[in-house]
């Protein structure tokens, strides 16, 4: 038997017309703690925290499906010491290969920040038509620092070529080596695209060693007058605190955050949001902030593709198993 916690990226009869092909019963939403016993898979997006104290409650599960490339939201030291399976978007490249929503998320935050569009268009509105008030600057000739040069870290290397952006990127991968990659040039440490960029923009997944790899080290070594920011990838990567301080004292020039910290807490409070200590800063100042949350993969197109093969995986898993 499956329970599908939330059906994220998949339509009802499209979960009943896949576990009948696949002679699977599956659950919807909430079921009796009686029938849990007889769970064997889970489905689930990033809305429910799936810890040592809910996994327990299924204790012949074996297998979380989850269509996602995150998977902190899992409590996989529960997993591995019970057995369960992660099936998820990691282990598969060619379906996601294409896929280009974070990308453009990341990219509107830095065209959000630099340019101030969202402040010339409320300008508009207001009743003014002034564009003297937001002359910026543009990407040409700007340099670019990608941390994580994986599938998304290429595709934004792509794209800021065409701005005629110079790429430097960085990735654990790269460690030991010293190549040059189509027109992105090698960084050979972090601390290195923090001394010569004017934006850095982070795709590095979930392991735990990538916990506050951004921290105050980096932002003491921007040389250039200010710097822009993205985080599209997971909210511990960045240590919140020491950012805000660089943006308040000019070391950073703006910050676009997908991704919060506190989303991966185990105790959220029904106010964590407005508790967290970015958006507190967004809302009390005029600090150059942009916020989303979490919607880099959050598209109808490309998560109902990736929701019926991962769900498909866990049919399969499961009726071989039964």
């Amino acid at each position: 038997m499956i329970h599908v916690l939330e059906n994220i990226g998949l339509k009802e009869e499209s979960i009943w017309s896949l576990s009948e092909q696949a002679e699977v019963k599956t659950y919807l939403g909430p079921i009796d703690n009686k029938i849990k016993s007889d769970i064997k898979g889970i489905y689930s997006g990033l809305s429910y925290n799936l810890d040592h104290t809910f996994l327990s409650q299924y204790p012949n599960l074996r297998f979380i499906a989850s269509p996602t490339t995150a998977l902190t939201h899992i409590d996989k030291d529960y997993c591995e010491q019970n057995s369960i399976r992660v099936l998820s978007l990691k282990n598969k490249r060619d379906l996601i290969a294409n896929f280009t929503s974070t990308v453009e998320i990341a990219w509107w935050h830095m065209l959000e920040l630099n340019r101030q569009c969202s402040s010339a268009q409320k300008s508009v509105l207001d009743g003014n038509w002034n564009r003297n008030q937001f002359f910026t600057t543009s990407l040409n000739n700007k340099k670019i620092g990608i941390i994580g040069f994986g599938r998304l870290g290429k595709k934004m290397g792509e794209i800021a070529n065409s701005f005629n952006m110079k790429v430097y990127a960085y990735d654990i991968a790269f460690e030991g080596e010293n190549s040059v990659h189509f027109n992105y040039q090698q960084a050979l440490s972090i601390n290195e695209i923090f001394e010569k960029c004017d934006f850095v923009s982070i795709h590095v997944d979930d392991r735990k060693e990538n916990a506050n790899l951004i921290s105050k080290q980096q932002f003491d070594l921007i040389k250039n007058e200010g710097l822009i920011i993205i985080n599209t990838s997971r909210g511990f990567v960045i240590n919140e605190s020491d950012a805000i301080e660089a943006l308040k004292i000019g070391k950073l020039k703006g910050l676009g955050i997908d991704v919060l910290i506190d989303e991966d807490r185990n105790d959220k409070s029904k106010n964590w949001v407005a508790e967290n200590l970015i958006v507190k800063t967004k809302k009390e100042s005029n600090l150059n902030i942009a916020i989303t949350p979490h919607i880099g993969g959050a598209t109808v197109d490309s998560l109902s593709i990736a929701a019926e093969a991962v769900f498909n995986e866990l049919l399969q898993c499961v009726s071989t198993t039964s």
